[in-house]
């Protein structure tokens, strides 16, 4: 068992999602501190910490998936992982917003199942080191179906409960004009994970393909141990909710979604045919809570807009005095070491004020009023680590 997954471990370093997923978030960093730099004059985040989010996003969640999909005994089988990469590589001409196990993972289930039922085994095109792909039936594709469904309809819960209870998120503003030409700020949340999940294959079809490929056996059969880096990817966009708010409001959609596929899938057992409806569900309700989210943030007002009567923050960056005053963006300063906005016209001269102390009036996006203070940098008395939305108009 040791030395099968070692060498699952290692073939994980090898495979397509697991080097896009490095591709793209490096990518998404250079993209995003490009922006930032020429919106905002400044980089909001260190440039590595999409690396970090996808390495260490995902771990918790592939952990759980992983140790589920063994106790529970869902197989799956080596077509359909050759598919649900291919899939992944497909659907991100659309963005990686459609890169979540309940789009790529039913997509790559529903299509294996088409296959089986329209095109008979002899007909099979597809060969790998002179073996023959797609050789199964459509009955035991609804069981391997079956397994696809229950494992990304638990990924999805996973990923809402993250989404939840999340604390920490990439808050990058975007600039964008409304049909009056006001200047308002939106926030693309895009969370992209990697979650090793360790699935269990038929041993004997495996070692068709790979003789050298360690199988363990349980009682008279023999299995195979992959791990399979999955690709987490969602996009969402803020401009009338506040992060948690919206947050919540998905997760509780996504969680919804996952039970009902998890329902459809509890009557596969009697009826097979339920399995590939409950990846459906996975694909089409899951774009409903998608498109849900994006209904709201147009039909309700702009959060994150300019005030008259303040500084309305719109970035606070990490390990700052603005962070240690639990500043958060949709604040609006009201007041700054004792000056107002009628004052001053530039958030700097009324830092300027006090050169090692800082105080605050503030008032939340709920309309709580708060005051707030703390020490400021020796070496940067103006530089509370925020970025408001007067500064860049």
């Amino acid at each position: 068992m040791i030395k099968s997954l070692g060498v699952a471990l290692l073939f994980f370093f090898v495979q397509p999602t697991f080097l896009l997923g490095i591709l793209i978030s490096w990518t998404k960093g250079e993209n995003r501190i490009k922006q930032e730099r020429k919106s905002l004059r400044i980089a909001v985040y260190k440039q590595l910490i999409e690396s970090r989010e996808l390495f260490l996003g995902g771990l918790l969640i592939g952990l759980f998936s992983s140790l589920f999909s063994i106790f529970a005994g869902l197989p799956v089988t080596f077509e359909w992982i050759v598919l649900y990469e291919v899939v992944t590589v497909l659907l991100l001409v659309f963005g990686y917003r459609f890169i979540h196990p309940m789009f790529t993972f039913s997509l790559a289930g529903l299509l294996l199942s088409f296959y089986y039922h329209f095109f008979p085994q002899s007909m099979s095109p597809f060969t790998l080191f002179n073996h023959t792909l797609l050789n199964g039936t459509f009955s035991q594709q609804q069981q391997v179906s079956k397994s696809v469904g229950i494992l990304a309809s638990t990924l999805l819960l996973l990923t809402a409960i993250k989404l939840i209870r999340q604390k920490e998120t990439i808050l990058s503003p975007s600039f964008f004009k409304t049909k009056r030409g006001k200047t308002v700020v939106g926030y693309p949340i895009q969370p992209l994970w990697m979650a090793p999940v360790l699935l269990v294959l038929p041993g004997e079809a495996f070692q068709n393909l790979f003789p050298w490929w360690p199988v363990v056996k349980i009682g008279t059969g023999s299995y195979a141990f992959f791990l399979l880096p999955v690709l987490i990817g969602l996009r969402y966009t803020l401009k009338a909710q506040m992060p948690e708010e919206a947050a919540e409001k998905l997760g509780k959609s996504l969680i919804a979604v996952a039970l009902l596929s998890l329902i459809s899938l509890g009557i596969s057992f009697w009826f097979p045919i339920a399995a590939l409806v409950a990846l459906l569900f996975l694909l089409l309700f899951g774009f409903a809570a998608l498109y849900r989210h994006r209904s709201r943030e147009q039909s309700w007002h702009f959060l994150y807009g300019p005030e008259q009567a303040g500084w309305k923050v719109i970035a606070v960056r990490p390990d700052t005095p603005g962070e240690k005053m639990d500043l958060q963006i949709g604040d609006t300063i009201l007041e700054c070491n004792h000056l107002t906005k009628e004052d001053v016209s530039d958030f700097t001269e009324a830092l300027s004020a006090n050169r090692v102390y800082c105080k605050l009036r503030v008032r939340r996006a709920d309309g709580e009023i708060r005051l707030a203070e703390a020490a400021v940098f020796d070496d940067a008395p103006f530089d509370l680590g925020i970025v408001t939305l007067s500064e860049n108009q």
